[in-house]
């Protein structure tokens, strides 16, 4: 018996919920509504050391795109296991933009771009080339500032439909 596509999507996702990744916010500044933008992604890579290059894909329906490509830059946030609650909500759709940076803090980092302040490190990246596959923009990025706010980090991992530190669950 053959598989519908449906079915086809759904081992899809089952089989990647058994890698666990990294979790990160990606944050960039709309000059156009002069505001901050940002949404959970684990979708991270980084590429190239010469020079230093990173990636990450977006849904096309995602309400950062617009905010993203007119800023041409993104800073990505990587979280910390006290930050789950924060992950939950820039990953939420339905939570608007405001909601999202209101319950969050953060500080403008380079070129406005927004850092939460309880990540374990940032990294700051100018768009370097974007292309598009199926559902998602893929946005390469080439870092331009970086730093590590904290020395020996439990990172925020996500695994099975649940955020994990290293070991053990996380609530």
């Amino acid at each position: 018996m053959s598989e519908t596509p449906q079915e086809r999507i759904e081992r899809f996702k089952q089989i990647l919920r058994q890698v666990p990744t990294g979790v990160t916010v990606v944050t960039t500044w709309d000059p156009l509504a002069h505001a901050p933008y940002g949404l959970t992604v684990n979708s991270f890579v980084s590429v190239s050391l010469s020079p230093l290059l990173v990636l990450f894909a977006l849904q096309k329906e995602s309400r950062t795109l617009h905010a993203l490509e007119r800023k041409g830059a993104y800073l990505v946030n990587f979280l910390t296991t006290r930050q789950a609650k924060t992950a939950w909500m820039f990953a939420d759709s339905r939570i608007p933009m405001d909601d999202r940076f209101q319950h969050t803090p953060w500080v403008e980092g380079p070129e406005r771009l927004p850092i939460l302040t309880e990540s374990l490190g940032w990294m700051a990246a100018k768009i370097r080339d974007v292309w598009t596959a199926g559902d998602h923009r893929i946005y390469l990025g080439e870092v331009f500032d970086l730093a590590l706010l904290e020395e020996e980090p439990d990172p925020l991992l996500y695994f099975r439909r649940a955020f994990y530190a290293p070991g053990r669950p996380v609530d």
